[in-house]
C-alpha cells in the first residue's frame, strides 16, 4: 500500500489561496511529511509570489534541523535569507518584552508558520511567559499576515488556538475599529485534519511488569533503543541499572537532557542526531526535550520506551521514530506504582486549589500580597506562582475562557491567571485519576489505554512475564543451595550476605534485624522456593544444610 503524504493531500490550487491572509491549521500524524510539504511545496510557491516566510519552532534541536535542511536546498545564503528565516518561540520572548516592538514583530514577513503549535499547551505549566503571553502576542502581531499552524496533536491545542484568535479579533476591533477588508484576515477555522491517516502498525506494543525486566530486555537487545523518562534522576538511575551487571558498557548509554541541548550543542550525540538523524550510542535516554519535532531515521533503532501520562507527549514521543527507515519497532511500556499515582494526584489537586486561591486574591485586588508572598522563594508554591500569576502589558493580554475571568489592571499592566496552564493541570489531574483506577484493576490496563491513543486494540498488547524476577529467583535458589555443612558462624555471615543482595525484591516481607534474620525466617524462604532447610548436631556442633525437596513420588 502506497504511503500517503501531506504533499499528496494539499494541492497548489488549495494553498495558493492561503497567501491572502488566511489562517490555516494542518493536523497530521508524525511522519506524514508536514515539514517536507512546507519546504518542498509551499516555500517555493511563496518565493515565486515574492512572499517571505518566517518559520517558528519550539526546540533548539528542531531549529538546527531546519537550518541544515534549508542549507541543502539553497546554494546561495543571501537567497535563502531573502526567502525564509527560522527562529524559536523562545527567542521571541525577549523581543516582545519591548512593547514598542510588538506591532513590528513580523515586519518584513508575509507568511508566519507556527510549527509544533501544541507547544503552547504542553509547556504552559512551566513556561507562562513563553506560552500563554507569547501566543497572544504572536497572534496579534500576525493578524494581518498569512498564518500556518502545524501539529500532530490537535485535540488539546485547538480550543486554545480558536479562542485566542477570536479574542484577538475582538480586541483589535475595540482598539482600531472595523475598516474595509478587516474581516478577510479573521480566523475562519480552515483546518486540514489528516489524523485519520495515522499508521502505527510498525510498533509491537509490549508491557513489562517492572523496570528490572525492561533493563534486561534493553541490555540484551541487538539494536538501538530510545528511552523517554520524565526526569533526569530517573534517567541516571536507569543508566546505572543497564550497566550494573556489565552486560552494557557505560559508553554505550547516553543521556540527553535540556542542559546538554542548551549548553553542549557541540556534543557528538547532538551533532549526530541533528545531521544524520541517527542515535550515536546503542541506548539514548532522554527527558521530554526530545519529544517534539526531531526525526530519528535510524534503521538500527529496535526499541522505544515511553513514560508519560499525557496523550500529547505520548504521541509526540512515539512520533520521533519515523517509518521511512524503521519498518518494525518494539514499544515498551511499564507500570507506575500506586505511590506514584497518589503523589501525582495530590500534586495536581493541590495546584488546582492554588489556582482557585490565586483567582480569589486577584478578584479581591490583592496584587501586592501576590508579589510579596514568597514570589522569589525557591519552594514548590513559589515556582507555581511565577507560572500561574502572569504579569504582562495590557495589550498582550486578551485571552479569556469565561465571564468570571480573573485579572487585575494597574495602569497598562495586568496580573492574570495563566489559563493555558490551569487547563493543562486540570486535564492531567483527570488523566492521573483515570489511569490510577485502571492500574488498581490491572497495571496492564494502563498500557492498554495508552496504546488506544494510537489506535491499537487490547489484543495488540503483548504482556510478558518478569524475566528479571525469574532470573533473580534462580540466582536466589542457587545461592541457597551453597549451604552445605555450614557452621553457625558461617551461616550467620551467609544470611547477612543474602539479606544485602536479595532483600529488596525477593525476600519480601521478612523482618530484618541488624542486617540479618532468624533461622526460622531462612527456613521460610527455603519453603517458598521449593527447598528444605536442615540442621543437625555432629560432634557437638550444629551443622546446617539446604537441599532440593525430595518429591513424594521419589520416596515410593
Amino acid at each position: 500500500m502506497k504511503k500517503i503524504y501531506v504533499t499528496d493531500l494539499i494541492s497548489q490550487t488549495q494553498y495558493s489561496s492561503w497567501l491572502e491572509g488566511k489562517k490555516v491549521i494542518i493536523a497530521a500524524p508524525t511522519g506524514m511529511g508536514k515539514t517536507t510539504f512546507i519546504l518542498s511545496e509551499f516555500l517555493p510557491y511563496c518565493k515565486l509570489r515574492g512572499k517571505k516566510v518566517l518559520i517558528l519552532c519550539n526546540r533548539r534541536l528542531l531549529w538546527e534541523q531546519y537550518d541544515f535542511d534549508l542549507a541543502e536546498r539553497y546554494a546561495r545564503y543571501a537567497e535563502m535569507q531573502t526567502d525564509v528565516e527560522v527562529s524559536t518561540y523562545q527567542k521571541l520572548i525577549a523581543k516582545i518584552r519591548c512593547s514598542s516592538y510588538i506591532d513590528n514583530l513580523f515586519s518584513g514577513y508575509d507568511v508566519i508558520i507556527f510549527d509544533e503549535v501544541h507547544y503552547f499547551y504542553s509547556d504552559a505549566d512551566f513556561n507562562a511567559e513563553g506560552t500563554y503571553i507569547l501566543l497572544q502576542a504572536l497572534i496579534k502581531a500576525a493578524y494581518y499576515k498569512t498564518v500556518i499552524m502545524i501539529t500532530a496533536t490537535l485535540k488539546e491545542v485547538l480550543p486554545i488556538i480558536e479562542r485566542t484568535f477570536f479574542q484577538c479579533k475582538s480586541k483589535i476591533e475595540r482598539e482600531t475599529g472595523v475598516f474595509p477588508g478587516f474581516e478577510k484576515y479573521a480566523y475562519k477555522g480552515k483546518i486540514y485534519n489528516f489524523e485519520a491517516y495515522r499508521d502505527y502498525d510498525r510498533f509491537q506494543c509490549i508491557f513489562v511488569p517492572d523496570l528490572e525486566s525492561l533493563a534486561d530486555e534493553i541490555s540484551h537487545s541487538v539494536g538501538k533503543t530510545l528511552i523517554f523518562l520524565d526526569d533526569i534522576k530517573k534517567a541516571e538511575d536507569f543508566k546505572a541499572m543497564l550497566t550494573k551487571d556489565g552486560v552494557m558498557d557505560t559508553k554505550e548509554v547516553s543521556l540527553l537532557t535540556a542542559q546538554i541541548l542548551e549548553e553542549k550543542t557541540d556534543s557528538p550525540i547532538v551533532r549526530h542526531l541533528v545531521i544524520s538523524h541517527k542515535l550515536l550510542t546503542k541506548v539514548v535516554i532522554t527527558t521530554s526535550v526530545l519529544d517534539n519535532g526531531v526525526s530519528v531515521h535510524d534503521p538500527e533503532l529496535e526499541n522505544v520506551v515511553i513514560t508519560t501520562e499525557s496523550r500529547v507527549s505520548f504521541i509526540q514521543m512515539l512520533g520521533r521514530v519515523r517509518d521511512e527507515t524503521t519498518e518494525t519497532c518494539k514499544l515498551f511500556l511499564f507500570p507506575r506504582s500506586s505511590q506514584y499515582y497518589d503523589y501525582r494526584m495530590k500534586q495536581y489537586t493541590e495546584r488546582m486549589n492554588w489556582y482557585k486561591d490565586l483567582e480569589r486574591k486577584i478578584l479581591q485586588g490583592k496584587s501586592f500580597e501576590l508579589l510579596s508572598q514568597g514570589w522569589f522563594d525557591d519552594d514548590e508554591q513559589s515556582h507555581f506562582l511565577r507560572n500561574a500569576a502572569v504579569i504582562s502589558k495590557d495589550d498582550r493580554e486578551f485571552y479569556s475562557e469565561n465571564k468570571a475571568y480573573a485579572y487585575l489592571r494597574r495602569g497598562d499592566m495586568v496580573i492574570s491567571v495563566n489559563q493555558f496552564a490551569k487547563e493543562k493541570t486540570g486535564n492531567m489531574l483527570n488523566a492521573e485519576k483515570k489511569l490510577y483506577c485502571l492500574s488498581m484493576e490491572d497495571p496492564a490496563k494502563v498500557a492498554i489505554e495508552q496504546i488506544s491513543w494510537i489506535g491499537k486494540s487490547p489484543e495488540e498488547l503483548k504482556i510478558v512475564d518478569s524475566t528479571y524476577h525469574d532470573r533473580r529467583l534462580n540466582e536466589l535458589r542457587t545461592k541457597l543451595l551453597e549451604v552445605i555443612n555450614f557452621s553457625s558462624e558461617k551461616l550467620q555471615i551467609f544470611k547477612a550476605e543474602l539479606a544485602k543482595e536479595f532483600r529488596r525484591d525477593l525476600i519480601g516481607d521478612i523482618v530484618f534485624k541488624n542486617g540479618s534474620f532468624s533461622n526460622e525466617k531462612l527456613k521460610e524462604i527455603c519453603e517458598r522456593n521449593g527447598l528444605s532447610f536442615h540442621q543437625e548436631v555432629v560432634e557437638k556442633k550444629t551443622i546446617y544444610n539446604i537441599a532440593e525437596k525430595i518429591k513424594e513420588e521419589e520416596l515410593v
